[in-house]
């Protein structure tokens, strides 16, 4: 029997329960479904930096990012009342490889999202890093998920953290995204000239995109 605090919502979950909600699991924590909640609650031991509690009570606070997830509610041991987790929303995700199928009018629209929502973390004093694949969740949209690498910078004006989470979404863009289409070396330089890593990535796509190419068509035209 797991019993847990989800925000003040006692749950008390057999192991026949905890089956059924099963979702996934990493290093450092197993993802249980929820009504229209993911819980990540975390293992015992983990050698990875995890969100503290009063890192996901802020973030938890910034409720108007539509593609960036954040901690919604704390989970809490019941029987030890020690932290051992947060809530996000839930999100039912189709496979990553049709990504590059998708019109580039599309993917700009998405990455516009993103690219909103980091200027709300950024005016939160939150700066992201290791934007990578498996924190993209695609359902037709994008969602990026485990916050738990992101930092809370008071040292920096708010313009510059917004510069830095820009730049990741950039670098995530080209080495993710654009790395799903098959290049090769010499090609995946030439991708690489045609961006600035300081300026929003998408206003620069936004530039050379013909609006009903492909994504794969539009790396490989680049490539050129």
């Amino acid at each position: 029997m797991l019993r847990i605090y989800v925000g003040d919502e006692l749950l008390e979950l057999t192991d026949d329960d905890l089956d059924m909600m099963y979702v996934d699991e990493g290093k450092e924590a197993v993802v249980y479904k929820y009504g229209d909640e993911a819980l990540k609650i975390y293992k015992p031991r983990c050698r990875k930096i995890r969100l503290d509690e009063d890192t996901a009570s802020k973030y938890s606070e910034i409720t108007n990012t539509k593609r960036i997830l954040l901690p919604k509610r704390i989970i809490r041991n019941a029987d030890e009342d020690l932290f051992c987790g947060y809530s996000l929303p839930f999100i039912y995700k189709n496979l990553t490889e049709t990504i590059p199928n998708i019109t580039m009018e599309r993917f700009i629209n998405e990455l516009d999202i993103i690219s909103d929502d980091m200027r709300i973390l950024a005016d939160n004093e939150v700066e992201v890093n290791d934007f990578h694949m498996g924190n993209l969740l695609y359902n037709g949209k994008f969602f990026i998920g485990d916050p738990g690498s992101y930092t809370i910078n008071r040292s920096l004006y708010t313009g510059t953290i917004y510069v830095n989470n820009i730049n990741v979404l950039s670098k995530f863009v080209q080495d993710g995204i654009f790395g799903m289409v098959k290049l090769s070396k010499k090609k995946r330089n030439n991708v690489y000239k045609s961006f600035n890593d300081w300026q929003y990535i998408g206003d620069q796509i936004r530039e050379t995109a013909r609006p009903k190419e492909t994504v794969k068509q539009y790396v490989r035209r680049m490539a050129r």
